[in-house]
């Protein structure tokens, strides 16, 4: 990322409170590393709202062993790449599918809203900027 600056930060004491308390929570050495983790997660989420953005996603689906699943080809989609297909039964009748998947913030959340839309399904996407990370 480069050279580091540092600067002063200012803050009611209740949040710095809070901040301590997310320190302990995730383990984090002390304030500083807490607050770049915090901004590299929010810099994440906003790169990866710009559709031509570099994005990376899980996709997760639960749905009963019955439920026909859709063929969603990704040729429409030039940039979208599934790095991963995993699919396991967590019952006897309920299936978990977890997709990992590589493209353009656009057609990858085109992608995943014609999964995800689909009778039967309950699932999520968790999607984030690869931008901040090839800099």
């Amino acid at each position: 990322m480069g050279k580091l600056v540092r600067f002063g930060v200012s803050m009611e004491s209740e949040l710095v409170k809070q901040l301590d308390l997310l320190t302990e929570k995730h383990h984090w050495p002390n304030r500083s590393e807490t607050i770049r983790s915090l901004v590299r997660d929010r810099l994440v989420v906003e790169q990866s709202k710009d559709p031509k953005s570099s994005v990376f996603a899980t996709i997760s689906l639960l749905f009963d062993y019955k439920t026909k699943l859709d063929r969603n080809p990704i040729k429409e989609y030039p940039s979208l790449k599934i790095v991963t297909n995993l699919q396991t039964h967590v019952s006897d009748n309920l299936v978990i599918k977890v997709l990992i998947v590589t493209g353009k913030s656009g057609e990858v959340e085109s992608w995943s809203d014609k999964i995800l839309g689909q009778k039967g399904i309950v699932g999520e996407i968790s999607i984030g900027s690869l931008e901040l990370f090839n800099k």
